[in-house]
């Protein structure tokens, strides 16, 4: 009964009201605004070149917040109301920019990195066309089937559950593999093996954790959505700077860490729980660290004894190291991570337990695992002109054991079957692109690559027998990859992409001539009309050309 009358008292106070006069004390202070700020860089979109004195402004905001950048293009806007925001992004000379719905939240930095396009004047005079962020490309040379994606786009689509390549699933022309547990890509019906991945401008493994021999996707992604920066997603009629590519592209970008203020993160989410710290170096460098780790929560909850039963967990890292150099010169080193395992069966240490002593008793676990370093170097040769260069090493790993738990062996596990799939890859890329004016820019790149292999798979003919080797290879072979693209733009609203792509397979000599070339035609400032068209190749795994299985009694 003293329960009943304590929320009896409580009630009466909640709601019947009180005579006592307020005293000044008693009367809250005005609430204070929470603020956050915005900072970044803006360069030309042709050329990587700095841009001075850029018009930053955010729209809807009294009185008007804005700020222009300085010699080494860089911007900072402080007191910045959280919630949505619109930036206006203006240069004279160059298209304006408009930044629409961007997220300002209270505990971080927003932090972008602008692009501009120079305007073309036409004989009657100037003609600029605002673009909206969202949906365009990063690529200079993207004219048709290219779709931009930002961070907060991979949060906002339905079901994708801050995974880009479960946001790409829901574009036009593209469906998952048929598993709603896997995110594998199928673009226009292509088989998904036809899809290429980028990280930082170079072909990299499939960043996917449970990703199979020559699948798109996995699980879940390795990348965590707080680490990337706007990328790109092709479905088709690329430009031909991507080679090895059958169906489409995703090119990811990893952001740049905070250069001002270190601040730290942590979410935990259906992914994983994350750890994030970002930063400067020194307070008198502008170079930046970014590193995030994150855990899944399913194999948090199975440590804690909370699923006791899950069998899934996966682990990923990654990281970005940016050293920016006077000259407006950079050196960047990225890295990229994951560990997963999958234990499968129902097998149980308890013989007592088992119906049949053989079906009963088998337990596999699936263990893939992925890992990719790299640096690029950007030097700007002149105004109009610059020189990336890149650098990157990956291996990925996967084993799939058979076990049969004895009990006389205190049930530990005897392999029956053993698969290990190993695959490594040295790649070096060397792009060059030179703006000659407003109206054309030119652009050469060549890539080599070394691609390796190593292939185990044993099998147990018998409980008591020996393991057999049905395949126990290892091997490597050489491609080569090249193109020349050129981006004409005879007025403001047309643009044209001609270009070449090569690729040279060293296994079987074989050489391969792509032509492509798209078009795109701005009707109005909200349609566009494009068009593409090519030719487009991938080599298998390279495992498929060089392995030979040997005799099953060796």
């Amino acid at each position: 009964m003293k329960y009943i009358h304590l929320l009896f008292a409580l009630l009466l106070t909640a709601f019947v009201p009180h005579t006592d006069v307020a005293t000044a004390q008693d009367i809250p202070p005005q609430a204070v605004p929470i603020t956050q700020s915005i900072r970044g860089t803006v360069v030309d979109l042709d050329t990587q070149a700095p841009l001075i004195g850029v018009n930053v402004i955010v729209l809807n905001t009294n009185p008007l917040k804005g700020t222009s950048s300085d010699v080494n293009g860089r911007f900072a806007i402080t007191d910045v109301p959280v919630g949505r925001a619109t930036l206006q992004v203006t240069y004279i000379g160059y298209e304006p920019l408009v930044l629409s719905d961007m997220l300002i939240t209270a505990g971080k930095e927003l932090v972008l990195a602008l692009e501009l396009q120079e305007s073309v004047i036409e004989t009657e005079g100037v003609v600029v066309v605002a673009d909206e962020f969202e949906g365009v490309a990063v690529n200079e040379m993207a004219t048709v089937s290219a779709r931009s994606f930002s961070v907060e786009q991979t949060q906002r689509y339905a079901a994708s559950i801050s995974d880009p390549a479960r946001m790409a699933q829901t574009f036009a022309g593209v469906t998952g593999g048929g598993d709603d547990l896997l995110n594998d890509i199928v673009v226009r019906g292509n088989a998904p093996k036809g899809l290429l991945w980028r990280l930082e401008g170079i072909e990299v493994p499939n960043p996917n954790h449970f990703g199979g021999e020559g699948a798109s996707g996995g699980g879940v992604s390795m990348l965590s959505s707080s680490t990337l920066s706007r990328s790109d997603f092709f479905t088709g009629a690329f430009p031909a700077e991507y080679g090895n590519a059958a169906s489409g592209v995703f090119d990811l970008f990893l952001r740049n860490g905070n250069a001002v203020k270190r601040e730290y993160a942590f979410q935990i989410g259906v992914l994983g729980i994350d750890a994030a710290i970002e930063g400067p170096f020194s307070a008198d460098y502008n170079g930046s660290f970014l590193i995030n780790y994150r855990y899944s929560t399913l194999g948090v909850l199975n440590n804690f004894g909370v699923l006791p039963d899950e069998s899934i967990q996966y682990q990923d890292l990654s990281f970005k190291f940016n050293f920016p150099t006077q000259k407006g010169n950079s050196f960047t080193l990225f890295g990229l991570g994951g560990d997963a395992q999958d234990i499968y069966g129902s097998a149980v240490a308890d013989s007592t337990q088992w119906v049949d002593p053989i079906d009963d008793a088998i337990n596999g676990k699936y263990a893939p695992r992925v890992g990719i370093l790299g640096a690029s170097y950007l030097h700007l040769l002149g105004p109009n002109t610059y020189l990336k260069a890149i650098g990157m090493i990956s291996g990925e790993r996967r084993t799939d054991d058979e076990l049969l738990l004895i009990p006389s062996e205190d049930y530990r596990g005897r392999i029956l079957e053993q698969q290990d799939t190993r695959n490594a890859a040295y790649r070096a890329s060397l792009q060059l692109n030179h703006k000659f004016n407003a109206r054309q820019t030119l652009q050469v790149g060549i890539v080599g690559s070394q691609l390796s292999y190593n292939l185990v798979d044993r099998i147990r003919d018998s409980i008591n027998g020996p393991l057999i080797n049905f395949l126990d290879q290892k091997g490597s072979t050489n491609m080569l990859n090249s193109h020349v693209q050129l981006k004409l733009r005879p007025s403001a609203r047309l643009t044209l992409t001609p270009g070449v792509h090569y690729t040279y397979f060293a296994f079987n000599k074989n050489h391969s001539l792509e032509p492509r070339i798209g078009a795109a035609w701005r009707l109005s400032e909200t349609q566009t009309l494009s068009f593409g068209v090519g030719l487009h190749t991938r080599t298998e795994s390279t495992a498929l050309y060089l392995a030979e299985r040997t005799n099953a009694a060796g």
